[in-house]
């Protein structure tokens, strides 16, 4: 058998090489590239088959007539058999011992501590200013009315200043006119530059808080809330959709975080925050002051307990066992649960 080895600057070169040695019934056993040429090797022949290992003899069957014994004694000539190492136990890890009723105590008890305000907020009672931030369509001017609505309630002699400053057109409708005037209030639409220097000179007035609504201002930003919070005692509230992704509003609480917001949840009736906002709320600082619900004005706005977390939590993971019941029995947990322990923590040893 001859074997040659056929270069070519392609395959088709390299092909019309290997016809010219060999003809046209040559085999072709490999094909590769090397240093930007093709080589073919060929043969004019087929290679020699290997040659069939030899059967191995038949081995004679065991004499019949032994006794178990003597199977055994025969056996002791054999080589010991090697040690097996033994089997690795199954990791336990840290869910297996986790049960519905532990793992919601743990997480409340860090939402408690990181997102819940120290002192609970007085229903009705506003500081001089309240400054609503909040990305669009978040509720802020439902939120305003429905502030200057409990506040109204809980003082009758409160008469609230809505104040809704613009740039240069009123950018929304006229809803908050419309939902003031059910209270008997109307809103002022300064210009944003106006408002500014009014604060120069203004002084708070008793029983006449201001609530200002930036909803028509798309360029507000930390610096002007802090401008406008530095005359007079502010809150400065940013209310965020309860159905808000955690990484968006991640990205709300830290651009905020410098005006120091306390966090108002809206459309909480649409459905329950998830806990991977709630956690990302708890480590950008911000609390948690105010859930908001429903449509209407009058009685929609909550303060944030550990019972209503309770409650959130209830709606979005589950908190019984694989059979449905609740009780201290081992059950998997969800991907949400599994982020309580990997919530980092702070130098003090608190979770933030």
């Amino acid at each position: 058998m001859k074997v040659i080895t056929a270069r070519g600057s392609d395959s088709a070169e390299a092909m019309d090489e290997v016809i010219r040695l060999l003809g046209v019934n040559a085999l072709i056993l490999s094909t590769r590239v090397r240093d930007g040429m093709v080589e073919i090797e060929a043969a004019d022949d087929m290679p020699e088959r290997p040659s069939l290992r030899s059967v191995p003899e038949r081995q004679e069957p065991a004499p019949q007539g032994q006794s178990f014994a003597d199977l055994l004694e025969a056996r002791s000539d054999w080589a010991p058999m090697p040690k097996l190492r033994p089997a690795v136990p199954p990791r336990r890890t840290p869910w297996a011992q986790v049960t519905p009723t532990r793992l919601q105590a743990a997480l409340l008890d860090r939402l408690e501590a990181d997102l819940l305000p120290p002192e609970p907020l007085t229903p009705g009672r506003l500081a001089p200013r309240t400054l609503i931030l909040g990305p669009p369509g978040a509720g802020k001017s439902l939120l305003a009315v429905r502030l200057a609505a409990e506040a109204m309630l809980a003082d009758r002699a409160c008469q609230p200043q809505v104040i809704a400053p613009r740039m240069v057109n009123p950018l929304s409708d006229d809803r908050l006119r419309g939902w003031l005037r059910l209270l008997g209030l109307t809103a002022d639409r300064p210009l944003i530059g106006d408002l500014m220097a009014e604060d120069e000179t203004i002084t708070p007035v008793e029983n006449r808080p201001q609530i200002i609504d930036l909803s028509d201002i798309p360029q507000a930003t930390p610096e002007l809330a802090t401008a406008l919070a530095r005359l007079m005692p502010t809150e400065v509230i940013l209310a965020l959709p309860a159905g808000l992704s955690a990484r968006q509003a991640a990205r709300l609480a830290r651009h905020w975080a410098p005006a120091g917001p306390g966090i108002c949840l809206t459309f909480t009736d649409l459905g329950a925050p998830e806990q991977a906002l709630l956690l990302a709320l708890a480590e950008a600082g911000l609390r948690l002051t105010r859930a908001a619900r429903g449509t209407g004005i009058i009685e929609t706005l909550s303060l944030p307990d550990r019972a209503e977390m309770a409650r959130w939590r209830s709606r979005i993971c589950r908190t019984g066992t694989k059979s449905g019941k609740a009780g201290d029995q081992p059950y998997e947990p969800c991907a949400q649960d599994r982020m309580v322990h990997a919530w980092p923590c702070r130098p003090d040893g608190r979770n933030r």
